[in-house]
């Protein structure tokens, strides 16, 4: 079951390794392009883009993958059915997006680049639902294959909008122009496997209906993790102080790829495994999860708090010299989401959605209260200490949810401890930023080549 998990993990985090790296060469590209200045105001009109794209996916990529998972047999006209929904509603989310930008403070160029972020959004969403099904059946390969040629255009594309106009518009129709070829490819390759059929209306109520919850919370997800670009805006925030922010939290959440792989990777496991009298296989492929996810992060999580002012340096260049502290009250978010992400997952396989939403519910609402009572007064890094506390709030709120339904998953993390301990204080004694992060490094991992054989990542 473990060996199907991580072989599973492997081929999305092999996708997902292309896309941060990607992306995170994009960012790159784009901030040293822009400064800190042309960056702020590339990432709110792409927030504003994700949260039309967060409305317009109606919780149906995560549905469909659940619901395929667990009856395959039905999967062809399930998935076109649920294909002609979403289509459906990335029409009314474009709609309101029109709507919406005036009330926003868009105009002009930027008006423009936010209408292209918004329809790459929602090209990407459709290409997330097409997706979903391969992640249902267990062949992530197949994601793999797309979304590394949709990356491959993304860097194509944004070299040419840098080479002929380095604009935030821009910047925002290559990435359209990329998720349009991305999207063909996925469509092409899923209707040589699963050809189009009429989709079953009276089905499309209930798909509606089932995807509620899954919709609620990604809604409440975009809240806690995007809304606050948008709120450092309508305070005023300088263009500067978003762009710094922004680079914190990009670099902040670039372990995604390894906790996030594993975590949709662990999904069909656990859904096999969600009756009753499998609690105890549960327990354990929960904990293996939970232990797994924490030695990779924990190296990232390091780093950020050791050196912040060399990462940021390191990728971004001068000019971001404000991102620094961001980033280093920011170093704890990549332990505390994988945790999250793990925990949501067991938490949807047992089929506590409903409780997973409540969570986000509260969670949103402290977010954008926290966010509020901070920002006119700390400004970004207001924005950093809300989400921060959001994240401990969510955490929490799993962890006990999860002990109801479970018990005591109890991952083994004796080794983890010791190999955290020993790398922060071998690199707290070096003073180039350089060598303490390569110290820091290096002791972890040579700790954790020492206690691996001695520790196992479940009791027994």
């Amino acid at each position: 079951m473990i060996a199907r998990v991580l072989r599973n993990a492997a081929n999305l985090a092999s996708a997902q390794v292309v896309m941060k790296a990607a992306g995170l060469a994009v960012t790159i590209l784009v901030a040293r392009a822009l400064h800190a200045d042309g960056f702020g105001r590339f990432t709110a009109a792409w927030s504003f883009g994700m949260l039309v794209g967060v409305l317009a996916d109606a919780g149906l990529a995560y549905f469909v993958a659940l619901e395929v998972s667990r009856v395959p047999r039905a999967a062809r006209r399930f998935v076109w059915t649920a294909l002609a929904l979403r289509g459906i509603v990335c029409c009314v989310g474009l709609a309101i997006a029109a709507i919406a930008l005036p009330f926003l403070h868009f105009a002009g160029d930027l008006a423009w680049a936010a209408v292209a972020f918004t329809l790459s959004a929602v090209l990407d969403g459709m290409q997330t639902q097409i997706l979903s099904y391969y992640r249902a059946v267990a062949r992530m390969h197949v994601e793999a294959t797309v979304v590394t040629a949709g990356r491959i255009a993304l860097i194509a594309t944004t070299f040419v909008a840098l080479l002929v106009a380095p604009t935030v518009l821009s910047f925002a129709v290559a990435q359209a122009l990329a998720s349009v070829i991305a999207l063909g490819i996925a469509a092409v390759v899923m209707c040589r496997e699963l050809p189009p059929v009429m989709p079953r209306m009276r089905a499309v109520r209930a798909i509606a209906m089932g995807a509620l919850p899954f919709a609620a919370n990604g809604l409440l997800a975009y809240i806690f993790f995007r809304i606050d670009t948008l709120l450092l805006r309508a305070f005023g925030v300088a263009d500067a102080g978003i762009g710094a922010y922004s680079a914190a939290y990009r670099v902040m959440e670039a372990p995604r790829t390894a906790f996030g792989s594993i975590a949709a990777g662990v999904m069909p496991a656990a859904t096999s495994l969600a009756h009753p009298r499998e609690r105890d296989a549960f327990r354990k492929l929960a904990g293996t999860t939970t232990a797994i996810v924490l030695w990779l992060v924990l190296p990232a999580a390091l780093v950020f708090a050791l050196s912040p002012g060399t990462v940021i340096g390191l990728i971004y260049g001068h000019g971001f010299d404000a991102a620094a502290p961001l980033l280093l009250v920011l170093a704890p978010m990549p332990i505390l989401m994988a945790l999250d992400a793990v925990l949501g997952t067991l938490l949807n396989a047992l089929g506590a959605q409903r409780a997973v939403t409540g969570i986000f519910t509260v969670c949103a609402i402290a977010n954008v209260a926290l966010n509020i009572a901070m920002i006119p007064r700390l400004g970004a890094m207001g924005a950093a200490i809300a989400t921060l506390a959001t994240e401990v709030i969510e955490l929490t709120a799993f962890t006990i949810m999860v002990g109801r339904l479970l018990g005591n998953i109890r991952p083994a993390l004796g080794g983890l401890l010791i190999a955290t301990a020993a790398g922060a204080a071998t690199g707290a004694l070096v003073h180039d930023g350089y060598a303490r992060i390569a110290t820091a490094v290096v002791t972890f991992a040579a700790v954790a080549l020492i206690v691996k054989r001695n520790v196992r990542l479940v009791p027994a």
